[in-house]
């Protein structure tokens, strides 16, 4: 069933995801193939949300300014509630309109000396006001704004969001509408298989008013198909991560993996060099392409495409065969050593290269991982 999921499972799944997979945003999206599908699954969000917003938590959206489109004015003030402790009015602001509050109108009367009003903005800024279920789905317009979406079939617009994605609203965003997004789900279309964009950057209206996450970060989607259930086995949505590459690496780097260069490098034609910030334990962009010192060319450590459309083959659907992916985005990834690490380790840089591949290739398996074992869930409820 395209749209019979129930949200307190939606939270559960993607906030293992957010913390698995370093998501900041995934998101769970109906494929609407014609027509009547279109109509059908609008009748169905103008109902189940009253023409309001849905909720992406367990708990009705509870909006402690009584209008959508206005915040609170002072976000910083401090309450403490009898069980969940302190918080700020604009914490209880937030987990409002993320469904994760219980009693409405016990939390309103709680945070009654939380004030709100309508947003500040210059004398040249644009407002762009939050959009209902009953306006239908939409892409961004000239202006950067939200307006009616007027493109043909197919149409994958976002129905659920991961617990806690509530800043802005992006539902009903049709995200073949955006070229990035319509690539990637084309794909998995195609394929029946995940599949990874290109890397770009979060930039532009979409991410500037409407998504969430850190803007003019560079990111990758990857894209899970989720199929219907039944002997013909139609796709019947997909499962969209939204990483960061800052944030994609694991938790414990090796020693010494701050001094290597990290080149990230696919299929699509790009390359990107990045280097380990051992302070905040996340990847700095040193630049587009592959920018390493070309002293240590001999001494590169790297994975190749074809372990990527391995993997890739291996969480799909049907048995695909990797050289029908040729037209999708497949990673590789090079390290090579620096000067500095040469000079601080030379006898042992090959095995410190090594591990430290072993360690970027993983995230690509974990996050296919976790998109299977979403998925794999998804399907398991449709069943219940």
């Amino acid at each position: 069933d395209k749209i019979n999921l129930s949200m307190p499972l939606w939270e559960t799944m993607t906030e293992e995801t957010r913390w698995t997979g370093s998501a900041k945003v995934a998101s769970w999206s109906p494929f609407l193939f014609n027509e009547d599908e279109l109509k059908s699954f609008w009748g169905f969000a103008v109902e189940s949300t009253n023409g309001g917003i849905p909720s992406p938590g367990s708990n009705p959206v509870c909006d402690l300014c009584g209008n959508l489109d206005w915040v609170v004015t002072n976000p910083d003030l401090v309450l403490t509630h009898p069980f969940f402790g302190d918080f700020s009015c604009k914490t209880f602001y937030n987990l409002g309109r993320a469904g994760a509050l219980g009693s409405c109108q016990e939390t309103i009367q709680f945070a009654k000396d939380c004030t709100c009003g309508p947003p500040t903005h210059g004398d040249n800024d644009v407002m762009y006001p939050t959009r209902t279920t009953s306006q239908g789905i939409w892409e961004i317009g000239p202006d950067g704004s939200a307006v009616d979406d007027t493109s043909s079939a197919p149409w994958n617009p976002m129905w659920a969001t991961m617990a806690g994605d509530n800043g802005k609203a992006t539902f009903l965003y049709n995200q073949m509408s955006e070229p990035v997004r319509q690539r990637v789900l084309d794909s998995i279309i195609k394929h029946r298989s995940p599949a990874f964009s290109e890397i770009f950057r979060r930039e532009g209206a979409y991410y500037e008013n409407y998504s969430k996450g850190t803007q003019d970060e560079l990111a990758v989607l990857v894209a899970f198909p989720v199929f219907e259930l039944g002997a013909d086995n139609a796709i019947a949505g997909s499962v969209v991560l939204e990483i960061d590459w800052k944030e994609s690496m694991p938790d414990k780097f090796p020693v010494n993996a701050d001094l290597v260069n990290i080149v990230i490098s696919n299929s699509c034609g790009q390359e990107y060099t990045f280097r380990v910030n051992k302070d905040s334990g996340m990847l700095d962009v040193i630049g587009e392409g592959d920018i390493h010192d070309r002293d240590f060319e001999k001494l590169v450590r790297s994975s190749k495409f074809t372990d990527f459309a391995d993997l890739v083959t291996q969480a799909a659907k049907t048995n695909s065969d990797e050289n029908d992916l040729d037209d999708d985005c497949l990673y590789r990834f090079l390290v090579y050593p620096t000067s500095d690490l040469y000079d601080e380790h030379v006898t042992n840089e090959p095995t410190a290269l090594i591990v430290m591949v072993f360690a970027i290739f993983a995230f690509v398996a974990l996050a296919l991982l976790v998109c299977e074992m979403l998925v794999k869930r998804l399907r398991r409820s449709g069943m219940e």
